[in-house]
């Protein structure tokens, strides 16, 4: 894999994309932790490659932590109880994971388990919005509730020359709708998307 990888750009989205989810899981787990084996970190690594996209996660790094290490408590209990009282999907769950934890199938039944048990337990994940860009009548709405200036610098934006910024970011749960829209022009938007 690595010898036909080695033109692989360091700074492309996503090596970017890799980064930013290696960055979280460090932030969920800053120091030693034993419940992160070889499989739960790629399990991990899956579950919030899939919710980074679609969840408001940021901020949420010890609040996902304690829900994976009660998770891995749950887990290791339930295998000390008589088979007829353990749990049948833990019972799967640890089959799947401990015979064979790198194929697709493995790693698939095992990320829909943590997924679903997250969801559950952490009610308050919230979906992003799913369209992530303002709608035609939305700028137009925006552009004159705004009176065309840019909410950053003031200054008066021409119809082709400024951009609906959402004000409470979209990466951080911000909905796509006019309340959380703003008129921003093309450098004050890139300057505030830059210290986002």
């Amino acid at each position: 894999m690595y010898w036909s990888n080695t033109e692989f750009d360091e700074n492309c989205e996503q090596a970017k994309n890799v980064k930013r989810i290696l960055d979280y899981l460090n932030g969920m787990f800053p120091s030693k932790t034993p419940e992160l084996q070889r499989y739960s970190v790629i399990s991990l690594f899956l579950l919030i490659m899939d919710l980074m996209p679609n969840y408001d996660i940021i901020n949420r790094e010890r609040e996902i932590a304690d829900w994976f290490i009660g998770f891995e408590g749950d887990r290791k209990l339930d295998k000390m109880k008589e088979a007829e009282e353990q749990n049948p999907v833990l019972v799967l769950y640890q089959r799947w994971i401990s015979n064979a934890s790198d194929i697709f199938e493995s790693l698939t039944y095992g990320h829909k388990v943590l997924k679903k048990d997250l969801l559950e337990k952490v009610k308050s994940l919230p979906l992003k919005d799913s369209k992530r860009n303002f709608d035609e009548a939305q700028r137009q709405v925006i552009y004159r509730r705004d009176n065309g200036m840019c909410k950053i610098c003031g200054k008066k934006r021409e119809w082709n020359d400024w951009e609906a910024n959402h004000i409470i970011p979209w990466s951080k749960g911000g909905k796509t709708e006019i309340e959380n829209g703003q008129v921003l022009c093309p450098s004050c938007n890139s300057r505030k998307s830059d210290n986002n």
